[in-house]
């Protein structure tokens, strides 16, 4: 089993350094590549702390994380993929063994995310449940971790902390419907500049015959919005990106909300 863990880094190198010191420190027993694809990278760059083995890709303009995600996966042949916002963090060694595992264990399983919170223990992610029409947050902003541990299977996990078999991903990836409408993307994620990309991902899993799972006994640290600050420019891509979503969802026959 091998996996490529991507994080996507647009100018806060402080949380970056955070997330490479956290996966040297909780380094998974699994085989795992780690790439960093800076956007709109700075010079500030240069003053990281990245051991030899942290591959890194930085570009002068930003790319969005969706685009950044499949370029990522793109130059990886892993067995599985990991996608992960800046401003998580790991804080235990076998969330990465863990959610590896859990898919290598279930074949009917494409896509899983771990339970996710801040550092004043409320909750980020612990799952999206109800109905591809209905999707709904579960325990968003509670502070009983302890009730968020378990595993479901969900409409869909959260783009900050998202695990998919790599045999999944080139699947979507070349699904003919998806090559048709998005004919020079490289990778599965929906081509968004912000949001609905890890979401068009799961969705169209499932269209494959894939289940989605939220694995809560895995963990990791969020600082929910550091990353793209709540109010910040990217939300105006909101609208444009479930454009984006909705016209998937629609051509590929998929429920949506």
């Amino acid at each position: 089993m091998s996996i490529q863990l991507i994080v996507v880094n647009y100018r806060t190198y402080d949380l970056l350094q955070d997330f490479v010191d956290s996966y040297i420190q909780y380094m998974p027993s699994t085989e795992s590549a780690l790439t960093i694809i800076d956007v709109d990278s700075t010079d500030d760059f240069d003053l990281l702390r990245l051991p030899d083995e942290v591959h890194s890709v930085r570009t002068d303009w930003n790319l969005g994380y969706a685009l950044s995600c499949n370029y990522g996966a793109y130059m990886s042949d892993s067995d599985h993929l990991a996608f992960f916002n800046a401003d998580t963090k790991f804080n235990n060694s076998y969330c990465v063994d863990y959610c590896v595992n859990f898919l290598e264990e279930n074949e009917s399983v494409g896509i899983v995310g771990p339970l996710q919170y801040d550092l004043s223990n409320k909750v980020t992610h612990a799952g999206i449940f109800g109905s591809l029409n209905k999707p709904r947050h579960n325990a968003w902003r509670s502070n009983d971790l302890v009730s968020a541990r378990f595993n479901r299977q969900a409409v869909t996990v959260s783009g900050s902390s998202f695990f998919i078999k790599r045999s999944v991903w080139s699947e979507l990836t070349n699904c003919e419907i998806y090559r048709n409408q998005f004919p020079d993307v490289v990778g599965a994620f929906l081509p968004t500049q912000h949001y609905y990309e890890e979401t068009g991902c799961a969705y169209h899993a499932q269209a494959h015959g894939y289940e989605v799972w939220y694995t809560g006994e895995a963990e990791m640290v969020h600082h929910w919005h550091k990353s793209s600050p709540v109010g910040s420019s990217v939300d105006s891509k909101m609208l444009e990106a479930k454009k984006i979503f909705v016209d998937f969802c629609e051509v590929h026959g998929i429920d949506h909300d």
